[in-house]
């Protein structure tokens, strides 16, 4: 954190960034891992399936048999699901590693000259003055800073955006209730909310 008391408070710049990609990179790995597995089972069922009239018939092999190719098809699905899901979190984990990249670097534009913290970047107090180099300098640290802001926060929405996307895109195997709403929706902001 920079020391100039002078320039250390006015508008505040929240630089946090409340999605850790590491987790969301760790699920992303198990749904994979679990897409994988389902993707086994359903092409074991899928051989289980094809057991021959002469090995079980009449109504119980008719019964087995369509069963075993229905389990097997929801393993499958299950494992595109997986597969798909694991795809979008991982891109969204990757996405996440940068906007912390781009945040990092709005701190490291204002640091020499404003008062930083790991969640916030300070605005100088005093207005502008060109003949103050050291106030000069303070601006564009802070005009700098907000550059970086603007594209970190860019990404991180249209990260969110991609992933709730991916999320939109799987149709839910069995009943499930979302207020009386299919579609799953982003979340709103809080000034939305209280309309």
């Amino acid at each position: 954190m920079s020391d100039m008391p002078v320039l250390a408070a006015g508008r505040l710049l929240d630089v946090r960034v409340d999605v850790d990609p590491s987790s969301c990179q760790a699920t992303a790995t198990q749904l994979a891992r679990l897409g994988e597995a389902c993707g086994i089972a359903g092409a074991r069922l899928a051989q289980q399936a094809a057991v021959g009239e002469e090995e079980l018939g009449g109504l119980s092999g008719i019964v087995y048999r369509q069963s075993t190719r229905d389990l097997a098809a929801l393993a499958d699905r299950l494992a595109a699901n997986c597969a798909r899901l694991a795809g979008g979190l991982g891109d969204y984990a990757r996405d996440l590693d940068e906007v912390h990249r781009l945040m990092g670097e709005s701190v490291a534009a204002a640091s020499p000259y404003l008062r930083t913290t790991h969640e916030a970047v300070f605005s100088p107090v005093r207005p502008p003055d060109p003949a103050d180099a050291e106030l000069t300098a303070a601006w564009a640290a802070w005009h700098a800073a907000i550059d970086w802001w603007r594209r970190a926060r860019a990404l991180e929405d249209s990260a969110v955006q991609a992933w709730w996307q991916c999320l939109q895109r799987a149709a839910p195997d069995g009943p499930v209730d979302f207020e009386g709403d299919d579609a799953v929706r982003p979340p709103l902001p809080p000034e939305a909310e209280q309309s």
